[in-house]
């Protein structure tokens, strides 16, 4: 038997096609949900440990991973002064979140510690084992 594609058409069937379009809503239904949630914990929150020492010693702090390559900053911005340089798949002590200059149309900026050193790098770059964090 010889199966013959016209332009356009797909191998794939209409249930599986169906099924990836629920897994994408689901995906952007969880990351919605993480960011309220983020958003709710930042309205409750007090203000965040100054160091990683202290935010460990509170139970505050958090493994999070690097998910692309980025730079930290001693501020929420990217025209202040660069404190790291991480690669893809460095993981980071997270100690606290906050709002800073916006990028891709996202203002949060989470502080980072690594190397005994502490730096701000942006919601896109980084991906939290919790959403526990205090506010900065």
């Amino acid at each position: 038997m010889v199966v013959r594609e016209t332009p356009g058409s797909s191998r794939e069937s209409p249930a599986s096609e169906n099924d990836r379009k629920a897994v994408i809503n689901m995906k952007k239904f969880l990351a919605i949900a993480a960011i309220s949630l983020t958003s709710a914990v930042g309205v409750a929150g007090a203000v965040g440990p100054a160091t990683a020492a202290e935010a460990s010693e509170m139970g505050t702090s958090s493994a999070a991973l690097i998910t692309q390559p980025t730079t930290s900053y001693t501020s929420p911005s990217m025209t202040s002064a660069p404190v790291h340089r991480f690669d893809q798949g460095t993981m980071v002590e997270t100690i606290c979140y906050t709002e800073g200059q916006r990028f891709n149309d996202n203002p949060y900026w989470f502080r980072v510690s690594s190397g005994g050193n502490a730096g701000f790098v942006h919601r896109d770059a980084i991906s939290l084992s919790s959403t526990q964090l205090p506010h900065c």
